[in-house]
């Protein structure tokens, strides 16, 4: 089975890790009679190999438009009743369920932007916590209901043991995450839910190891389903198909099917049907009954209420009846069909498929990775061994020459890395223009899209049809002429340098990504227009009443700013995409040049010294090598800390509408001020979002250079350290040159155990 082939191999690599952590200390204790102090690195790469394995998160996000049963399908995953179902306490923002042992206290953090720190709002039992968490959340509701411009935390963090995970310790870092979504929808309208819950979504595919999107049963094929559906499909079929194996659909509340409803399956035929039009094209889809799966699992854990073991006999209990030999209905107790009622919830099923999913993906990619630093550093305990023995054998003035030749290379070395990084910095120039030059198009282009719209207003509200069509026609090729001049800006500013292929690239996302409007400003102003006329400037709408003024400019308003941040999570979510390619790339050249280098070094090492050396392979593993994203993030937090403002990367925040213009009679609004306020609002979310990227794109090719340059260093300076040390002792001990000799073998037999280990570990987990 594969849990228990994973769990095996998890705790074989996990024990021989320990094994040889338990041997270099040792080793350098002196037991040997060898100063380790050279092989500092070695043990700290061994100690974080470790960590990752008992620590890496593997997170599973949940999708839902609305009202589909989210929160009791995460309930069911759980095993508790923790997050509150009731519609109007819909999540409000991102929350993270982190499982935890049983014989751990359960608790409610709550983070907000300027803290990494959350506060502890409550623990106890899972009634406890879905107490204060519904009482926090309606709090919150109620503050942003009364002053729109109040924030909602950053996130929710719950610890809590998830049954589903109980007996897979290997996937103790499993987190559920329950995405934000809108609470009302009204077909045709974008409003700030709908593209918080776009921006969710792109994220979890860009960052989680299975993204599942709940569906109701009655309402699978609604409109805020397509609208989400087609929101971040559009233009992004090489996503989806990237991501194909790790993205589900739950097609709750089955157990709602009444006779004359089409069969299950049918029913499934058609939702397939429907997503293909999307884009998802053959979906895998479960049919489940999350309360009913939920309820069993209280039952079954023995923690279900009076309330619970009810409304189980009531809505379930029935499909379970038998007759007996005198004809007469028998109901079994709860607990003895809760086990088949599970079964029957498709519960289940579904957690057997999504951990399936992460332990072929990120599960098995995590053990490879910890082994070859495991074999890395197991290679550097023998190069180390291989070294001292070489060097008792050789004699001193052969040693003192090789001492000296050393110092040499790895001088050289240290050159050759500074024109590696010259290149590299090189590149990050390229890079920050061109990500630089891409958000320059993005303002022009949303700049661009809102001036068409006010200008359909205006041309309208003059009755000048004609001149509407005419004006259309001209400006139809707006995004077009914009994509390229930016090209063409792009070529003139990187003359100096290589012009990269990606900034014509990431242009052209752009261009694909600002995609222009569902529904026109004009029809949405429909029946807000006002009845005075004003000559001086048809830009000025006169109203003779305020709260017609203010309607009027807080419908430009919710139009124009959901808009924008809609056409910018689109562009970001692309450039994240695409950076986080370009990124890999890069890291893979740095790798290939000083690879290079310590290549060299070895095969000088092994030739002087007449032994076979192992390469120092130049490693990037996947759990200390952070994502576009998690460079983002901290760049966000470093400024919340520091600024105690709102986190920049994400240009558009709501914005209340400014008090309309006052004269002695009129209420007037100026469309040219508002256009005014919009492109200044854009240009600085832009100059701030490009001085985000710019940091980041620093800090990433720092992180990256220098985890390269460390491992290089490291490598230099272990046989510096070991060659000097290894000539001081031979002048000083040349007498105990057999006893040295003697040891160092028995310490080269006791390490060939643990290497053949090493060897049978990496035949197990190519056969996976």
């Amino acid at each position: 089975m594969l849990y228990q082939r994973f769990q095996e191999t998890y705790a074989q690599l996990t024990e021989l890790g320990a094994n040889l952590l338990q041997y270099l200390i040792e080793f350098r204790e002196g037991r040997q009679g060898l100063d380790g102090a050279s092989l500092d690195s070695v043990q700290n790469d061994i100690q974080k190999a470790l960590t990752a394995l008992k620590e890496s998160r593997y997170e599973v996000a949940v999708v839902a438009p609305m009202k589909a049963g989210k929160s009791t399908f995460l309930n069911s995953m759980i095993g508790a009743d923790l997050l509150a179902s009731e519609s109007a306490a819909c999540t409000i923002c991102r929350t993270e369920v982190r499982h935890i042992r049983p014989d751990q206290t359960p608790r409610l953090l709550e983070y907000w932007d300027h803290s990494s720190k959350g506060e502890v709002l409550v623990e106890g039992n899972a009634e406890v916590i879905q107490q204060k968490f519904l009482a926090r959340t309606r709090e919150l509701r109620t503050n942003r209901e009364n002053n729109p411009e109040t924030a909602y935390p950053k996130k929710f963090e719950l610890w809590h043991p998830i049954e589903a995970v109980q007996d897979l310790p290997a996937l103790s870092g499993f987190t559920l995450i329950d995405t934000p979504g809108p609470n009302e929808w009204e077909a045709g309208t974008l409003s700030r839910e709908m593209v918080a819950l776009k921006e969710a979504t792109l994220a979890a595919l860009r960052q989680c190891n299975v993204v599942i999107f709940v569906l109701n049963y009655r309402s699978a094929r609604d409109n805020a389903s397509d609208e989400l559906f087609k929101a971040i499909t559009q233009g992004r079929q090489e996503l989806l198909q990237n991501n194909k194996a790790r993205i589900y659909f739950i097609l709750n509340q089955v157990d709602l099917r009444a006779e004359r409803d089409p069969s299950i399956e049918q029913t499934l035929d058609n939702l397939r049907i429907e997503l293909s039009r999307f884009g998802f094209h053959n979906p895998e889809i479960y049919p489940a009954s999350a309360f009913q799966g939920l309820l069993s699992k209280l039952i079954l854990s023995g923690v279900a209420t009076e309330g619970q073991i009810t409304d189980f006999r009531r809505f379930f209990a029935a499909k379970f009846v038998h007759i007996n030999e005198d004809g007469d209905q028998i109901i079994p107790a709860p607990h003895r069909i809760a086990p088949f009622a599970l079964k029957d919830s498709n519960i289940p099923e579904v957690q057997t498929k999504v951990f399936a999913t992460i332990i072929q993906s990120a599960g098995w990619n995590l053990l490879c990775d910890v082994l070859a630093q495991f074999d890395k550093s197991a290679g550097a305990i023998e190069d180390t061994l291989n070294t001292e023995i070489a060097g008792w054998k050789q004699n001193i003035a052969t040693l003192e020459r090789r001492v000296k030749e050393y110092s040499q290379r790895a001088e050289s070395a240290r050159k050759k890395l500074e024109t590696v990084k010259a290149k590299v910095n090189q590149q990050e120039v390229v890079l920050v223009e061109g990500f630089g030059i891409a958000i320059d198009t993005f303002a022009k282009v949303a700049k661009r899209q809102i001036e068409q719209e006010i200008e359909n207003v205006v041309v309208k509200r003059q009755a000048e049809s004609q001149a509407s069509q005419e004006k259309t026609q001209a400006t139809g090729n707006f995004i077009l002429d914009i994509l390229n001049a930016a090209k063409e800006v792009a070529r003139r500013t990187l003359v100096l340098l290589p012009v990269p292929q990606f900034v014509p690239k990431l242009v052209d996302l752009v261009g694909a990504s600002v995609i222009g409007v569902s529904r026109s400003l004009l029809d949405y102003l429909c029946g807000s227009m006002p009845d005075l006329s004003n000559g001086s400037s048809p830009y000025v709408f006169r109203f003779s009443e305020a709260e017609q003024a203010h309607k009027f400019f807080k419908q430009i308003n919710d139009f124009c700013v959901p808009h924008i941040q809609d056409w910018w999570v689109g562009v970001q979510d692309r450039l994240v995409s695409e950076g986080t390619q370009i990124r890999e790339d890069l890291a893979n050249v740095i790798r290939h040049d000083v690879q290079e280098i310590s290549d060299e070094l070895s095969s000088y090492l092994g030739e002087a010294l007449e032994v076979k050396f192992n390469n120092n392979p130049i490693q990037f593993p996947s759990f200390d090598f952070k994502g576009l994203d998690a460079q983002i993030h901290e760049v966000h937090e470093l400024y919340d800390k520091t600024t105690k403002r709102r986190k920049f990367f994400n240009l558009f925040t709501y914005d209340e509408p400014v008090k309309a213009s006052e004269t002695r009679k009129f209420y007037e609004v100026d469309l040219n001020q508002v256009l005014e306020r919009i492109r200044q609002r854009i240009d600085n979310s832009s100059e701030l979002s490009k001085k985000t990227l710019k940091r980041v794109i620093k800090l990433q090719i720092k992180d990256d250079f220098r985890s390269a340059k460390k491992q290089l260093e490291d490598y230099i300076n272990r046989f510096d350290q070991q060659l000097k040390g290894l000539l001081e002792d031979r002048q000083a001990h040349a007498e105990r040159t057999p006893e040295k000799i003697a040891a160092l073998e028995q310490a080269q037999t006791d390490l060939k155990g643990l290497l053949t280990r090493l060897e049978q570990m990496q035949e197990t987990l190519k056969c996976q």
